[in-house]
């Protein structure tokens, strides 16, 4: 997947913010939480070069309170692919809520070797919150 293509397709990612789950008032969570990365990765996470893939990335607001958050993506590609910008979206997290990022279906670089994409979020006052990273391998 070449640069511009992969550009618009995390953009197109902020239109399949999908809520998984707001929870109750009575239900458990981890006061020294504020937002998790609970599940960022390749499915399938080895392909062959220009191969299917897809990526999941599940947030979780784990405190009590609405939090406006910033989700930053950027990686890069096998040696000879391009380098992948930072996209940045904003997301409104309702207290105890779990949402799924999915991007289905999407072209694996015609490069061989390791992609390495990174997703960090961002508290409103620039405080990093959560970090995590994806890998994918490319024969």
């Amino acid at each position: 997947m070449n640069h511009r293509s992969l550009s618009l397709a995390l953009a197109a990612l902020v239109m399949m913010v999908t809520p998984v789950h707001s929870a109750l008032a009575g239900e458990p969570h981890d006061p020294g939480c504020e937002v998790r990365i609970t599940t960022f990765a390749f499915h399938p996470s080895h392909v062959q070069a220009g191969g299917q893939t897809s990526i999941r990335l599940t947030v979780f607001n784990c405190s009590r309170r609405q939090q406006a958050v910033t989700l930053t993506r950027y990686g890069t590609e096998p040696p000879g692919c391009p380098v992948i910008d930072p996209v940045a979206v904003q997301l409104l997290l309702d207290p105890v809520q779990t949402i799924s990022l999915d991007q289905p279906n999407i072209s694996a670089p015609i490069c061989t070797g390791q992609e390495r994409i990174t997703a960090v979020i961002t508290g409103s006052d620039g405080t990093l919150l959560a970090e995590r990273h994806a890998r994918l391998i490319v024969t």
